[in-house]
């Protein structure tokens, strides 16, 4: 068992707030996970029928080096989440799949995080913003806990304009284009740079995704 398949069963504890619940993706709930994440992206326009399967196929090649995260809200499944360790003999797909600005080339080569499969059930739309910032807490935390300092995604322009106003520090990594259904943002986020700008111009943000109270 390498390294961060270790950190995978470490971590299955789960995450609890008020009646949400965030756990690592086991094989009992493997099949919540991938009807989710498909049907959210579906609904959603970030694929379409005729390119689900070779998306689901492209993803199952990282099924090693990624860490799967089912989000509950009063014990029903409702969202998805998944990170991707970048390796040097396997290039997380962000990297792959989009012609990498010349100063972000080097990303490659770095201890980093793909964000991914993020997805939220339509029955629970209005509650989205909350259940998305638990899922990019639990990343921020995760990463963290693990060393990891930068993630990468590829995003739509909603997502990117949201991490921006929260405080988070993402750059544009490489142009946007249709990705799997819809037009993406490739970024990538600097935690340590976010600590700092949210430390400084939001700290209550910053005391909920370390947990630290003021």
């Amino acid at each position: 068992m390498n390294k961060f398949e270790n950190q995978k069963s470490e971590y299955s504890e789960g995450t609890k707030r008020s009646k949400i619940e965030i756990k690592t993706v086991n094989d009992e709930s493997r099949p919540y996970f991938q009807e989710i994440w498909r049907e959210t992206w579906l609904e959603q326009g970030y694929a379409e029928p005729e390119n689900i399967d070779s998306i689901v196929e492209h993803y199952k090649e990282f099924d090693s080096q990624s860490v799967d995260f089912l989000i509950s809200v009063e014990n029903k499944p409702v969202g998805t989440v998944r990170l991707i360790e970048n390796r040097p003999d396997s290039i997380v797909p962000v990297l792959k799949d989009f012609i990498i600005k010349e100063e972000f080339k080097n990303l490659k080569n770095q201890k980093i995080l793909e964000i991914t499969l993020m997805a939220v059930k339509k029955d629970f739309q209005n509650q989205s913003h909350e259940i998305s910032m638990e899922l990019m807490k639990k990343y921020y935390q995760f990463a963290r806990e693990y060393g990891f300092d930068q993630a990468v995604m590829a995003a739509d322009q909603r997502l990117f304009r949201l991490l921006k106003r929260l405080g988070f520090v993402i750059e544009q990594i490489a142009e946007s284009k249709h990705y799997e259904g819809s037009v993406t943002i490739p970024g990538v986020i600097d935690l340590n740079k976010t600590e700092k700008v949210l430390q400084k111009t939001k700290p209550e943000l910053f005391n909920y995704f370390t947990n630290k109270e003021q």
